[in-house]
Protein backbone atom coordinates (compact mmCIF):
# COMPACT_ATOMS: atom_id res chain seq x y z
CA UNK A 1 0.00 0.00 0.00
CA UNK A 2 2.96 2.78 0.76
CA UNK A 3 4.55 2.10 -2.76
CA UNK A 4 1.35 2.62 -4.30
CA UNK A 5 0.53 6.06 -2.22
CA UNK A 6 4.47 7.41 -2.73
CA UNK A 7 4.24 6.77 -6.77
CA UNK A 8 1.06 8.57 -6.70
CA UNK A 9 2.30 11.27 -5.04
CA UNK A 10 5.51 11.40 -6.67
CA UNK A 11 3.59 11.63 -10.06
CA UNK A 12 1.72 14.28 -8.64
CA UNK A 13 4.82 16.31 -8.12
CA UNK A 14 5.70 15.64 -11.69
CA UNK A 15 2.90 17.17 -12.99
CA UNK A 16 3.67 20.41 -10.29
CA UNK A 17 6.82 20.69 -11.53
CA UNK A 18 5.73 20.46 -15.73
CA UNK A 19 3.26 23.34 -14.72
CA UNK A 20 6.14 25.07 -13.07
CA UNK A 21 8.09 25.20 -15.74
CA UNK A 22 5.17 26.10 -18.44
CA UNK A 23 4.68 28.76 -16.36
CA UNK A 24 7.82 30.28 -16.26
CA UNK A 25 8.64 29.10 -19.94
CA UNK A 26 5.48 31.26 -21.08
CA UNK A 27 6.43 34.43 -18.88
CA UNK A 28 9.55 34.82 -20.23
CA UNK A 29 8.21 34.27 -23.87
CA UNK A 30 5.95 37.14 -22.93
CA UNK A 31 8.80 39.06 -21.59
CA UNK A 32 11.54 38.52 -24.34
CA UNK A 33 8.31 39.45 -26.95
CA UNK A 34 7.59 42.23 -25.24
CA UNK A 35 11.14 43.60 -25.04
CA UNK A 36 11.31 43.21 -28.70
CA UNK A 37 8.19 45.10 -29.26
CA UNK A 38 9.58 47.69 -27.32
CA UNK A 39 12.60 48.29 -28.44
CA UNK A 40 11.11 48.20 -32.02
CA UNK A 41 8.62 50.95 -30.98
CA UNK A 42 11.45 53.05 -29.55
CA UNK A 43 13.82 52.93 -32.24
CA UNK A 44 10.91 54.08 -35.06
CA UNK A 45 9.80 56.72 -32.34
CA UNK A 46 13.79 58.01 -32.32
CA UNK A 47 13.81 57.77 -36.44
CA UNK A 48 10.52 59.99 -36.40
CA UNK A 49 11.47 62.06 -33.81
CA UNK A 50 15.15 62.86 -35.34
CA UNK A 51 13.22 63.42 -39.14
CA UNK A 52 10.59 65.98 -37.92
CA UNK A 53 13.28 67.79 -35.65
CA UNK A 54 16.58 67.97 -37.53
CA UNK A 55 15.04 67.93 -41.14
CA UNK A 56 11.64 68.93 -41.12
CA UNK A 57 12.37 71.37 -38.16
CA UNK A 58 8.63 70.56 -36.89
CA UNK A 59 7.48 72.89 -33.90
CA UNK A 60 3.90 71.34 -34.12
CA UNK A 61 5.20 67.94 -33.70
CA UNK A 62 8.02 69.18 -30.67
CA UNK A 63 4.72 71.26 -29.26
CA UNK A 64 2.60 67.40 -29.62
CA UNK A 65 5.65 65.31 -28.31
CA UNK A 66 6.38 67.66 -25.24
CA UNK A 67 5.14 66.04 -21.17
CA UNK A 68 3.28 68.35 -19.36
CA UNK A 69 6.74 69.33 -16.88
CA UNK A 70 9.16 69.69 -19.99
CA UNK A 71 6.37 72.16 -21.30
CA UNK A 72 7.31 73.96 -17.77
CA UNK A 73 10.79 73.50 -18.26
CA UNK A 74 10.96 74.29 -21.44
CA UNK A 75 9.01 78.04 -22.07
CA UNK A 76 7.91 78.35 -25.54
CA UNK A 77 10.45 81.09 -26.42
CA UNK A 78 13.03 78.03 -25.74
CA UNK A 79 11.46 75.98 -28.35
CA UNK A 80 11.46 78.42 -30.68
CA UNK A 81 14.91 78.81 -30.12
CA UNK A 82 15.98 75.50 -30.44
CA UNK A 83 13.84 75.08 -33.73
CA UNK A 84 15.88 77.91 -34.70
CA UNK A 85 18.82 76.34 -34.10
CA UNK A 86 18.17 73.33 -35.56
CA UNK A 87 17.33 75.40 -38.80
CA UNK A 88 20.61 76.92 -38.77
CA UNK A 89 22.68 74.04 -38.29
CA UNK A 90 20.99 72.45 -41.13
CA UNK A 91 20.00 69.11 -42.98
CA UNK A 92 22.76 66.51 -41.50
CA UNK A 93 24.80 65.83 -44.24
CA UNK A 94 24.47 62.00 -43.17
CA UNK A 95 21.79 59.89 -42.18
CA UNK A 96 21.84 59.97 -37.84
CA UNK A 97 21.76 56.16 -37.40
CA UNK A 98 19.79 54.33 -34.98
CA UNK A 99 21.84 51.65 -33.52
CA UNK A 100 19.96 48.50 -33.95
CA UNK A 101 21.75 46.15 -31.42
CA UNK A 102 22.23 48.18 -28.60
CA UNK A 103 21.47 46.71 -25.11
CA UNK A 104 21.22 48.17 -21.86
CA UNK A 105 24.58 50.36 -21.05
CA UNK A 106 25.81 50.47 -25.01
CA UNK A 107 25.53 53.68 -26.81
CA UNK A 108 22.34 54.50 -28.47
CA UNK A 109 22.06 57.08 -31.23
CA UNK A 110 25.31 57.38 -33.71
CA UNK A 111 25.23 60.72 -36.11
CA UNK A 112 28.93 59.63 -38.38
CA UNK A 113 31.39 58.33 -36.21
CA UNK A 114 30.83 60.16 -33.00
CA UNK A 115 28.51 57.96 -30.69
CA UNK A 116 26.83 58.57 -27.08
CA UNK A 117 28.05 57.03 -24.08
CA UNK A 118 25.94 55.15 -21.97
CA UNK A 119 24.03 57.08 -19.86
CA UNK A 120 24.43 60.41 -22.08
CA UNK A 121 21.13 61.29 -23.34
CA UNK A 122 20.29 64.49 -25.82
CA UNK A 123 18.66 66.80 -23.65
CA UNK A 124 15.62 66.81 -26.32
CA UNK A 125 14.73 63.30 -26.12
CA UNK A 126 15.03 63.90 -22.44
CA UNK A 127 12.27 66.29 -22.52
CA UNK A 128 9.89 64.47 -25.12
CA UNK A 129 7.39 63.01 -23.24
Amino acid sequence: MKTNTNCKLSGQGLVVVIIVLALIGGGLWYLYSTKAATDREAREFARETVKRLMVDHDRQYLENRLGPQAKLDLPPSQRDYMIQRFAQFGVPSQPIQIDEKSGPGEAHIKEGHQTLAPGQHLGLVAALG
